[in-house]
């Protein structure tokens, strides 16, 4: 049986932001021993018309400066029709160049606010995979046949 927690990490990479137009970073996963990564924002509210941006960058140094775009276009963007709350921002970025990834969300033309970013790492090369200390413990159903 293949459970996610056994076959991922997840790792809560951002803290909320208040609503305004500052972009928010966050923090850097090493990706070795891994070939993807989804990066989640939780948002809460988003005014009418708000433009927000969710970027995946990379590097070959644990470090938000001089980081690229990862390529093949790693940017999610969306415009709300109308002012909404409680929306979820999903990026998923496959195989990056770089050994080191981290995201960039950005509320580009109105205010919006950010509940936090979880980040995903999948396609793990060695499992079961170890979940971070942040991660509380919680146990696996055994299915019944």
């Amino acid at each position: 049986m293949l459970e996610l927690v056994n076959q991922c990490v997840v790792t809560k990479v951002s803290n909320g932001a208040a609503a305004g137009t500052s972009p928010v970073t966050s923090s850097i996963l090493d990706m070795k021993g891994f070939d993807a990564v989804a990066f989640i924002a939780d948002m809460g509210t988003c005014v009418s018309g708000g433009t927000v941006a969710l970027a995946a960058s990379e590097n070959t140094v644990s470090s938000t400066s001089g980081g690229t775009t990862v390529s093949g276009g790693s940017t999610g963007t969306v415009t709300t029709g109308t002012a909404s709350s409680n929306s979820t921002l999903a990026l998923d970025c496959i195989r990056p160049s770089k050994r080191y990834v981290y995201a960039t969300w950005t509320p580009t033309t109105s205010n919006a606010a950010l509940n936090t970013i979880v980040a995903i790492q999948y396609r793990a090369k060695s499992v079961p995979t170890t979940q971070p200390a942040s991660v509380m413990p919680v146990a696996t159903s055994t299915p019944v046949v």
